[in-house]
């Protein structure tokens, strides 16, 4: 793996051995999980969240060591890229390429990816609770847009009339798709401030 290539593109590679599919969660909910996690106000101990990339509730068994030290470390390059963007205020770089069809409706690989993020996020969202934001201020604001953005990729087709009403009036999957990258961006530059004014 050269130097060139993306933090998540050395994730995926990984990816393409069979053990690794067999033991993770797949890739896509794997990236949304870690884009979220990182956007944590507080620093998380990788051991606190590393073991929810299991597909099952049993440790993964790799048949040699090698394999899972090179798992690991995408796991932990792709983590770091994400906070360094979160830091920089800088969009994340991503695979939104694939994560709409040819009709411009959500894939399986993007709804996957907002299905990891919203699973990273229910491990953080305590954390922000505890910020007792001020309604509708930036952050406040920020926080609920994402996640309606983000609610909307993972189930585009909500059988709720109320609920699917709401994700009718917001954007379409074409305009959340090339806003996506900047919002999650965002939220965790959000996180940056409020950990550094701390």
């Amino acid at each position: 793996m050269n130097d060139m290539t993306s933090p998540y593109q050395a994730l995926i590679a990984v990816f393409l051995n069979d053990e690794v599919k067999d033991n993770v969660r797949d890739i896509n909910e794997v990236l949304g999980f870690i884009s979220a996690i990182s956007a944590s106000p507080e620093p998380l101990e990788l051991q606190s969240w590393l073991p929810q990339l299991w597909e099952l509730e049993s440790d993964p068994t790799f048949s040699h060591e090698d394999l899972a030290a090179n798992f690991a470390n995408a796991v932990i390059r792709f983590y770091e890229h994400c906070i360094l963007s979160y830091q920089e205020n800088e969009p994340l770089i991503l695979p939104i390429e694939g994560w709409l069809d040819n009709d411009l409706m959500f894939t399986e690989q993007g709804s996957k990816f907002a299905e990891g993020y919203l699973l990273g996020f229910e491990i953080i969202e305590p954390t922000w609770q505890k910020l007792s934001l001020k309604e509708d201020s930036e952050e406040a604001n920020l926080l609920q847009t994402m996640t309606w953005l983000i609610s909307k990729m993972a189930s585009p087709f909500d059988n709720e009339a109320e609920v699917q009403a709401l994700f009718d009036q917001l954007h379409s999957p074409q305009d959340i798709i090339n806003l996506l990258p900047i919002l999650l961006c965002g939220f965790g530059y959000m996180s940056v401030r409020i950990t550094d004014s701390e």
